[in-house]
């Protein structure tokens, strides 16, 4: 029940200290409610984990409490980190979930200071985030915000952890529609917003750190080098919140930005959300347009 998705074989068997034989033995028995298909275990139905956890159960068989769900979640997160702390999470026989779902394990353990680090220290780990962003650089983001926001709620605002993880969720953020374009943009993009953080008053030792790792990329494997700034020409990462778009009810989807033209006097967005509208704001940031649709507008 503490897993995000399917759980690789092979990634359980690390998790859980399983021999090869008890994993022969044990998953033959775990297949007649967690079935296996693809190299994963799959609940045969979410009414399985619901059961397994119900309170009402307490004391009965295969009751899984919430303290046990909390340690899995420990246990998952942390073998999850060590492989990417190794650089061995993004391996074919993993399937990607250690890959995928390190940091989502901590943000169920939060609590754990130790597992905490861990996850920003993995974010600092250039080849961690350019192979999490070429699977998905939104989910990235996602994971890096999520982190922030922890530390932001848990720890002091001078909490070199928390200070260089939001610096680096910030360059995210400003990088995303380029990352969107293609992902091996991140080295140059990363370097372009935080280079103003490795010197003078501004210097954050953990992301001068980071940015030294970043620069010792070799580049696409296919070759063709990559784009290295020498100075600070993009917008940094940190700087001053400019203005909200509010007026979403629900999840916002998708972001478009269309520069002043001729066939338009003003700037604008539009955005889409699960709310099952479109809503187009002018740059000064006032809705002038709502558009209701039937289902979740994409």
């Amino acid at each position: 029940g503490a897993a995000k998705a399917p759980l690789p074989v092979e990634f359980a068997q690390i998790a859980l200290g399983w021999t090869d034989t008890e994993r022969v033995e044990l998953t033959s028995k775990l297949t007649l409610v967690f079935p296996e298909r693809d190299g994963r275990l799959h609940a045969l139905h979410k009414t399985v984990t619901d059961w397994l956890k119900k309170p009402e159960r307490k004391g009965e068989d295969f009751y899984v409490s919430t303290r046990e769900t909390l340690e899995a979640s420990k246990k998952l997160a942390h073998h999850a980190l060590l492989l990417v702390e190794q650089d061995t999470a993004h391996e074919s026989k993993y399937l990607q979930y250690p890959l995928q779902f390190a940091l989502a394990h901590v943000r169920d353990v939060a609590s754990d200071s130790g597992l905490l680090e861990r996850a920003a220290l993995a974010l600092l780990r250039f080849p961690y985030l350019l192979r999490r962003a070429a699977v998905s650089s939104p989910k990235l983001l996602e994971d890096a915000t999520a982190i922030s926001a922890v530390y932001r709620a848990r720890k002091p605002k001078s909490d070199e952890y928390g200070h260089a993880v939001s610096l680096l969720r910030s360059a995210l953020s400003l990088s995303m529609q380029g990352l969107l374009t293609n992902y091996k943009q991140l080295a140059g993009q990363l370097i372009a917003r935080l280079m103003m953080y490795e010197q003078g008053e501004h210097k954050v030792r953990l992301i001068t750190e980071f940015l030294r790792e970043v620069r010792q990329w070799s580049g696409p494997e296919e070759g063709g080098g990559w784009w290295c700034p020498m100075t600070a020409t993009y917008t940094p990462a940190g700087g001053a919140l400019q203005a909200t778009l509010t007026g979403h009810s629900g999840t916002v989807n998708c972001v478009k930005y269309r520069s002043q033209s001729e066939k338009s006097e003003r700037s604008m967005f539009v955005t889409a959300s699960d709310d099952k509208t479109l809503k187009v704001s002018f740059v000064r940031f006032f809705c002038v347009y709502v558009h209701v649709h039937d289902g979740v507008v994409f």
